[in-house]
């Protein structure tokens, strides 16, 4: 089984981490505050049916979460980073969130 690792469990890493789980594939999601959530299988997004995928995708043992991201890429056939990009300045984009 393939391993993809997401970068960050927001709006975007959350439903994509889940969807990929729910296709088949080990997921890692990596964040700084909402890992015991996804752990548990619980969401804190309001999107139709991610709830019941993501405490499924969890109780199948394809879906865990982590804040080591150096872990998880190591893990990983594939790495998704879904962390905000904050505009500095017109057409400036800080790395702020991407940096280890």
């Amino acid at each position: 089984m393939q391993t993809v690792a997401v970068l960050g469990l927001g709006y975007v890493g959350l439903p994509t981490a889940v969807v990929f789980a729910h296709r088949g594939y080990r997921v890692i999601g990596v964040d700084v505050g909402k890992v015991q959530a996804v752990n548990a299988g619980r969401s804190y997004l309001k999107e139709p049916g991610l709830g019941e995928m993501l405490k499924d995708s969890v109780a199948r043992g394809a879906l865990s979460a982590t804040t080591d991201a150096t872990a998880a890429v190591e893990q990983s056939d594939a790495v998704l980073i879904t962390v905000p990009t904050p505009v500095k300045t017109v057409l400036q984009t800080s790395p702020t969130y991407a940096k280890p």
